[in-house]
């Protein structure tokens, strides 16, 4: 990390106060589009899905001389898969052993957000109109991790022989929590800018993020039996309302048939924007 931001610190500063004429510039960019990427599929480790989801984006850019210039920008990224098709692979992953159901509370697919914060230097290159904005950076961002959970019952078997699969990061012992942890990343872009007048312009923006450290996941799987789950429609209402699930399982864990760590990078994800920029 330390040894990415000092080259990357040397060649802006190389670029910057090279043989480039001086005429400076302020530019800043609020771009909003859409994330694709993969997850792990951690119940079969060194399988994933693809992935897709939003992105926000907020970029001041000041321009030291003709060409080149430096930025700071924060964004804030989401990515998740639909359940039907996650699950759909983990069936073909299984062989069509297990049909699947959802927990009443928090029943979701693998979640990941990441709010972040970059900086890095950025080269401008105009024809009339046009302009061709490449840039690289360096930065931080909190990987929000959402729990994943379900329960599985052999397609041949019963009810009694239902599973309680939970997913989520190694890094806690409390199951079901959401997490969140610090991630380095570096980042490479390319925006194109159509000026409309002298201050304002639009464009297009593609945006490539690559994590720099690992992660870890935990797959347990549970023998359940049945319990006494709450039926009542008003409860789970409230419940939904107040965040808090007041409608309990119909099912309860008992014994841990299995516990399975997966230690992997999170696979980079792809960014397309539409943007909108106000030059000063």
């Amino acid at each position: 990390m330390k040894n990415a931001l000092t080259i990357l610190l040397l060649f802006c500063i190389t670029a910057i106060y090279g043989q480039d004429k001086k005429s400076t510039m302020n530019t800043i960019d609020f771009g909003s589009g859409m994330t694709f990427s993969s997850v792990n599929i951690n119940e079969h480790p060194g399988k994933t899905i693809r992935s897709n989801g939003a992105d926000i984006s907020l970029r001041y850019t000041r321009f030291f001389t003709e060409h080149w210039g430096a930025y700071i920008e924060g964004e804030y990224e989401y990515n998740t898969v639909k359940r039907s098709r996650y699950f759909g692979k983990v069936k073909s992953l299984d062989n069509g052993t297990y049909k699947y159901n959802w927990f009443k509370t928090g029943a979701t697919t693998p979640e990941l957000s990441f709010p972040g914060i970059f900086a890095g230097c950025v080269y401008r290159y105009d024809i009339n109109r046009w302009s061709l904005r490449p840039r690289v950076g360096i930065g931080m961002t909190d990987m929000l991790f959402e729990k994943s959970r379900y329960y599985r019952t052999p397609v041949k078997g019963t009810d009694a022989e239902r599973q309680a699969v939970m997913i989520q990061p190694a890094a806690t012992d409390k199951e079901g929590e959401d997490f969140s942890r610090i991630l380095a990343a570096c980042k490479a872009g390319m925006q194109f800018n159509y000026s409309l007048s002298r201050h304002f312009h639009i464009g297009a923006d593609l945006d490539l993020t690559i994590f720099m450290q690992r992660h870890e996941y935990t797959t347990r799987i549970y023998n359940t039996q049945k319990g006494e789950g709450i039926k009542d429609v008003a409860s789970a209402i409230i419940g939904t309302l107040l965040m808090t699930p007041l409608w309990k399982e119909d099912y309860k864990r008992t014994e841990l048939v299995s516990e399975q760590k997966t230690n992997c990078y999170l696979h980079p994800i792809a960014s397309v924007r539409f943007v909108l920029g106000w030059d000063f």
